[in-house]
């Protein structure tokens, strides 16, 4: 018999490490990145003292949130109620957590199948060609002169307008997570119901 708690803790998990396939994108940025101290330190001072403008406490709660959902299902069904079962047709003879949990769960699927397809077609930044005429133009100035208070200017603005994404993406894995968290909490209703 299948323990729906068991799959979707299974499904979490799998969540979690599709999550690295979105991450493999992050790291080519990374990668991009790290060339930025030895090819081009002014940039990299001009974006760190800019930097405090995205990277803000919610970006930080909704990752710990993610990775939460997860172990907290673990711990549940692991070492707090390690006899719970939740088989279909006990799911069957609650109509409303059926229902929260087939509309959650497809949208969960939903959700991060757009995720992983996203994430499929992404392309890393090609610009680093400009990258290097705005370095020359810093490293002739010694970071003092009106090059650098435009590409202040610009590294801040440009920063400054992903915020509306940023916080788009936020509201999306926050909503993600409360439909996790919804299924979860119907499945376990089940278990706990009389």
């Amino acid at each position: 018999m299948v323990n729906l708690l068991l799959v979707y803790e299974y499904y979490l998990l799998a969540a979690l490490l599709l999550g690295l396939v979105q991450i493999r994108n992050h790291l080519r940025l990374v990668r991009f990145a790290l060339r930025v101290p030895s090819r081009w330190p002014h940039l990299l001072r001009i974006a760190r003292e800019n930097l405090h403008v995205v990277l803000t406490g919610p970006v930080l709660i909704v990752a710990t949130l993610l990775l939460g959902t997860w172990a907290a299902a673990v711990v549940l069904r692991n070492f707090v109620f390690p006899a719970a079962d939740v088989s279909p047709s006990d799911l069957g003879d609650h109509a409303a957590a059926l229902l929260v949990a087939a509309a959650g769960g497809a949208t969960m699927v939903g959700l991060d199948a757009r995720g992983v397809l996203r994430a499929a077609t992404f392309r890393p930044p090609g610009s680093s060609w400009l990258l290097d005429v705005t370095e020359a133009a810093l490293a002739a100035e010694a970071g003092r002169g009106p090059v650098s208070l435009f590409v202040g200017w610009q590294v801040r603005w440009r920063l400054l307008k992903q915020l509306p994404f940023l916080q788009r993406w936020l509201w999306r894995r926050t909503l993600e997570i409360a439909n996790r968290l919804t299924v979860g909490l119907a499945l376990w209703w089940v278990w706990l119901a009389p």
